[in-house]
């Protein structure tokens, strides 16, 4: 059961009955059977719906003793009056209270959300900062690939001439007479 605004606080229905509060929670408590979900503990207090009053009305009933005397002095009428507009003054007070309770926690849900959300970038920079780096590094890997690419190039490239003439020799001795190659100091 839910905290609503028709449940009747059980601390007023033992004041209005002149009974201790703590025997009318304590007959609560020795009697879950009858009380499950008609009790609801809101702000640490114990409210009862209309079921759990009713039970609670049977219990202890109200006695002729506790009828209200009614006074007909017009001060006490003016003052009624103004415990009305008290009354109602604190009620408009709490519900604004309660919206400004309600705009603090969306701001504070809102302002966790940024830090969030500033987190996330700073990661994100941190993670970019790091991917260019890497890729300096590959540039500069690849800039002296490039440099020992033409070098090994350049390499192979001295090499096929040493063989191209190599072979041209080769082929010199080849054509070469006999004794030409016995005398040959080539």
């Amino acid at each position: 059961m839910e905290w609503n605004e028709n449940l009747i606080k059980i601390t007023d229905f033992s004041t209005v009955r002149k009974i201790d509060r703590n025997a009318v929670t304590q007959y609560i408590r020795r009697h879950p059977e009858l009380f499950e979900g008609h009790t609801v503990v809101y702000r640490k207090a114990l409210y009862g719906d209309d079921d759990a009053i009713r039970m609670l009305d049977k219990k202890y009933p109200l006695s002729t003793s506790t009828a209200v005397e009614i006074v007909q002095d017009p001060e006490v009428h003016i003052l009624q009056k103004q415990v009305i507009e008290l009354q109602e003054a604190i009620i408009a007070s709490q519900k604004k209270i309660q919206a400004l309770t309600e705009y603090a926690a969306i701001a504070d849900a809102r302002q966790l959300l940024i830090e969030e959300k500033t987190k996330q970038i700073d990661d994100q920079k941190k993670r970019m900062d790091e991917l260019e780096k890497e890729r300096d590094a590959a540039k500069a890997k690849s800039a002296f690939s490039e440099a020992e690419c033409q070098r090994l190039s350049e390499q192979v490239s001295d090499e096929s001439r040493r063989r191209i003439a190599a072979e041209e020799k080769m082929n010199e001795i080849k054509n070469m007479g006999l004794i030409q190659r016995l005398f040959w100091r080539g």
